[in-house]
């Protein structure tokens, strides 16, 4: 019996640069000297693909990579990167996205090793930078390290589950050949001989049954009994999605003017407005915002199926609610019914030390207010802040505020609320980061989302002061860390440069059976800050990370408001 270790140290030397600068060679990343500014590869361009391949001394199980870096934060440095691994250096496995902080501090990240639940062993790794921090800057590596495992009988056995995985896949493909030119006795043969299947038995029954026998009745009954049975609820849900708009109702009604003080039956125009979308009822609550005179305090419900409004409380401060404001958020307690408010805008001339954060609840069943805390700061929760973002988990009964502009009267300064979490079973407040804390930047006009079942938040875009956010985080409240999954321009999703780069605003929502989160864009600028008036839909897939745009439009319904207000379903 032998013992192997887990992570070594694991020798390489330089196998192929896609460029580099003279002063800059890929062989300084072997020695790590953070305080020497020369010590680092460095590409001649950002232009086109940029890559550094090292070849390890021998085959070994990769399990880690360790970035050095200088003494300073430096423009380039990677901010987006991918890294392969492969056993010959010609068919590349992906083993790694991700992205380092511009700081000092050295990075490890582990590395995709496993397969199919079996251990791959690779001789070459290929490191491809996508984005350095500073926009129009070379790539950057300083040192790099990797840890694994290089025992010979280690990985002797993972590389036979790599051939026989490659075995199968190089049967399969010939098999394929073979059916579909009709060479089936030889497609029988290979079958038999090699234990390989082309696919599930499903198909082969459903193959022989259209193509050899015809019997299209029976292909059909089996048909219906996949459906019934679920097994095509995968590709459903991965098919690309369509967009269908459908007017709920008017926002006008001509000569409807003696309702309620001359108002009509609806909401009339705002801004800075919140709702929240009931599933269980399929109601829409509305309330306050800014008519371009004043600050409402209206609270409205729309009923879905019915298409009507209906005015609940023409004024919520006349009943001892929480009185007129806008850029406030809402979100909604699905399983106790109920609605959470936290926040709003004073105008730079009211503002004072004495104003204060309220926090309160509506009680739909009971069609009552409640203030829960007249002060959340003094109860160390945030100050009193606008353009921010709530989300509530109804299982855990736990509330998450993130971001968004305190109300401080510093000469308008730009100061940023941090995140914090309300329990509401204990009423205490907990401030989980202050801005920039742990890499997350606080910010305003950003759209958040979250997971119950994972119980992680989702974070899109966003601005600090006139700099856009240009990034997709996703952040565990158990773990406390923070995810990039997408940031700057990088070059291989589609979606940067059209919704993250250069986009405030955006509103969304959470499929969490189907695990899609569902983007409207909001305001976009050019590179010269130029407002880009167009709408689109954007689709995220949590399980494959993918995005793909389903609608876009200039002119086509909904409207280019980009003010629509924040939600929660």
């Amino acid at each position: 019996m032998y013992i192997v270790m887990d992570r070594s140290v694991i020798e390489y030397s330089i196998h192929k640069v896609s460029s580099c600068m003279l002063d800059y060679p890929p062989h300084n990343v072997l020695v790590d000297n953070p305080k020497d500014h020369s010590s680092r590869w460095a590409s001649a361009t950002n232009i086109g693909p940029q890559y550094l391949v090292l070849k390890l001394n021998g085959l070994a199980v990769v399990k880690s990579v360790t970035f050095g870096k200088y003494e300073k934060s430096h423009v380039c440095n990677l901010k987006r990167f991918k890294i392969y691994g492969s056993v010959l250096g010609d068919s590349w496995i992906l083993l790694l996205q991700a992205g380092l902080n511009n700081d000092s501090k050295p990075e490890t990240f582990n590395l995709k090793y496993k397969f199919n639940d079996k251990e791959f062993p690779f001789q070459y790794i290929k490191i491809k930078p996508l984005l350095s921090w500073g926009l129009h800057f070379s790539f950057s590596i300083w040192f790099l390290e990797f840890k694994g495992v290089f025992e010979s009988t280690y990985v002797n056995s993972a590389l036979e589950s790599y051939n026989t995985h490659y075995h199968s896949q190089a049967t399969r493909i010939c098999l394929k050949f073979l059916r579909d030119n009709n060479y089936l006795e030889a497609f029988s043969a290979l079958q038999r001989e090699s234990e390989v299947t082309l696919e599930h038995p499903i198909l082969s029954e459903l193959y022989k049954d259209t193509v050899i026998d015809g019997l299209y009745s029976e292909v059909e009954r089996k048909l219906s009994l996949c459906a019934d049975d679920g097994l095509f609820n995968g590709a459903v849900n991965a098919a690309e999605c369509r967009v269908n708009f459908r007017r709920l109702g008017q926002t006008t009604r001509p000569g409807v003017r003696d309702w309620h003080k001359g108002q009509p039956p609806y909401p009339g125009a705002r801004g800075g407005h919140q709702v929240v979308l009931s599933s269980d009822t399929q109601r829409i609550y509305l309330y306050g915002g800014w008519s371009g005179n004043a600050e409402l305090d209206d609270l409205w419900a729309y009923g879905i199926g019915a298409r009507e409004w209906a005015l609940l409380t023409p004024s919520t401060a006349e009943l001892g609610g929480p009185g007129p404001r806008s850029c406030h958020k809402m979100c909604l307690d699905e399983v106790n019914h109920r609605i959470f408010m936290l926040g709003r805008f004073v105008d730079s001339s009211a503002r004072s030390d004495a104003l204060r954060s309220d926090f309160w609840v509506y009680s739909i069943p009971e069609d009552r207010w409640m203030l829960l805390d007249p002060d959340t700061a003094a109860c160390g929760g945030p100050q009193l802040v606008f353009d921010h973002q709530m989300c509530y988990d109804s299982r855990t009964q736990i509330l998450y505020v993130f971001g968004g502009k305190l109300v401080a009267r510093r000469d308008n300064a730009s100061v940023f609320s941090g995140l914090f979490r309300y329990d509401c079973a204990s009423g205490t407040w907990t401030r989980l980061l202050s801005d920039g804390e742990g890499g997350l930047a606080s910010r305003t006009g950003h759209c958040m989302l979250y997971e119950a079942e994972t119980q992680q938040l989702y974070v899109l875009g966003g601005q600090r002061g006139k700099e856009t956010t240009n990034d997709f985080l996703r952040y565990s409240v158990t773990s406390r860390k923070l995810e990039v999954l997408l940031s700057g321009s990088d070059s291989d999703e589609p979606i940067v440069g059209y919704l993250v780069h250069g986009g405030c605003t955006h509103r969304g929502c959470l499929d969490p059976g189907k695990r899609e989160i569902v983007i409207y864009s909001g305001l976009k600028r050019d590179g010269s800050r130029n407002k880009i008036d167009e709408n689109s839909i954007w689709v995220y897939r949590i399980e494959t990370n993918r995005w793909s745009r389903v609608f876009s439009t200039s002119s086509t319904h909904p409207s280019g408001s980009t003010t629509h207000p924040s939600g929660s379903s």
